[in-house]
Formats: structure tokens, sequence, C-alpha cells
């Protein structure tokens, strides 16, 4: 939030995280559909630091390195471990904002 609220290279980037992090919880024709409508400009920035990311990510540690971070959070108070993760995603698509970017407190609950 306080990214979008910042300069034009910080709002660009927060969305693009956003977008990311959204689509990468979608099934994948939804993630598909979502990434069509995209401008050209940020699709080739996210493809840009897959093959980044792709490059730099050794397929075979992979799932050991989870193990362990998930033991590390679950070490430390964060119950649900790397499952946890999914939690962000949840809050950035339910939370609604008022003027000035100011959540909306959900009274429901």
């Amino acid at each position: 939030v306080t990214c979008l609220q910042g300069p034009p290279e910080a709002a660009y980037s927060a969305a693009l995280e956003l977008v990311a992090t959204t689509a990468a919880a979608l099934a994948p024709e939804d993630r598909a559909r979502v990434l069509a409508v995209l401008a050209d400009g940020p699709r080739d920035d996210l493809r840009a630091i897959a093959r980044r990311a792709e490059a730099r990510t050794w397929p075979w540690l992979q799932r050991p390195a989870w193990w362990v971070y998930d033991r590390y959070l679950r070490a430390n108070r964060v119950e649900q471990g790397v499952r946890s993760y999914g939690a962000a995603v949840e809050l950035m698509v339910g939370t609604r904002f008022g003027d000035g970017w100011v959540p909306i407190r959900n009274e429901s609950r």
C-alpha cells in the first residue's frame, strides 16, 4: 500500500508484485486470462523476472529448501508455516480501501 502511494517507479513495482503474487494463486486458465489483459510492458517485465528466477533456481533443491523454511517459520511461531503465504493473497484480494487508501474495517467479524 505504501509503494502504491509512492513515486511512479515504486507504484509500478508494487502493482507488478501484486499481479505476480495473485496470479500465482490462480488456476492456470484463470492466470492466462488475467495476464492476457496486461499491457506489453508489464507482461514483458513479468516474463523477464520469471526467466531470471528460473535461471537462479535449482529444481532438485526446491523441495528440501521449502521444507527447511517451513520448519523455520513454525519454530518462530508462524503456525501455518509456508502455507501462511496464502494468507497474504487473501489479505491483498480481500482488503477494501476508503479515501486515502485507508483500509475499511469489516465490522461483521
